[in-house]
């Protein structure tokens, strides 16, 4: 366990903590981690249709895990956003493809991390503002950007996508980061500056 006695205004700086979860590719290496996993997400994980979905949800588990230990016990709020019952800290968990990332914090936050992808336009004109598409051009990492704003601001909120995308602008007001790890984007609200820290998933058995 990462966060053992962590309270409000111990962990300071935003740390993600990201690992890959393709070591879990078939039914045999998924259904041996599962008694490690809570209940709910035991469920959650065989109601899953794809090996991919169900090997990022073991890993969100398993780092949960390692982060705040076996026996900590989380609430969901009304839009699915899960929370510590004791406070101890908060986090917020992104997947992207391959890889999982947990970000925890001593403040609200939210975070998302993609991959850079072709643009497709039908998505452009669904997702993003007039103003927005022009900005966006055709560069697909100008796309994600503003992609990532959104998702991590809707989680930053807690509200989730309960709006259309193209409707979410999210406020100058709040702290906030983006950049690149690997061949992806990321964006954080709630804190101006994270750690980026990459985990080996055999070491969260």
């Amino acid at each position: 366990m990462i966060v053992s006695n962590a309270r409000k205004g111990a962990v300071r700086l935003t740390q993600v903590y990201i690992a890959n979860c393709s070591i879990f590719d078939d039914d045999s290496s998924i259904s041996s981690v599962l008694p490690k996993l809570d209940s709910r997400r035991r469920k959650k994980i065989c109601s899953l249709k794809t090996t991919k979905k169900k090997a990022q949800s073991i890993v969100a588990g398993l780092l949960l895990n390692k982060l705040f230990g076996e026996g900590s016990t989380y609430c969901y709020n009304d839009c699915g956003k899960p929370y510590l019952v004791d406070n101890q800290a908060y986090f917020n968990i992104s997947h992207c493809d391959e890889w999982v990332a947990l970000a925890v914090s001593d403040k609200e936050i939210g975070f998302d991390l993609q991959s850079i992808s072709p643009i497709r336009p039908a998505v452009l004109r669904r997702c993003f503002t007039v103003q927005e598409q022009n900005w966006i051009g055709e560069d697909a990492e100008r796309f994600m950007c503003l992609w990532v704003r959104k998702e991590a601001y809707t989680k930053y909120t807690g509200e989730g996508l309960v709006s259309p995308i193209v409707d979410i602008i999210p406020s100058e007001s709040v702290p906030f980061c983006e950049g690149k790890w690997q061949t992806m984007r990321y964006a954080l609200f709630g804190d101006n500056q994270l750690t980026i820290n990459l985990l080996d998933a055999k070491d969260l058995l």
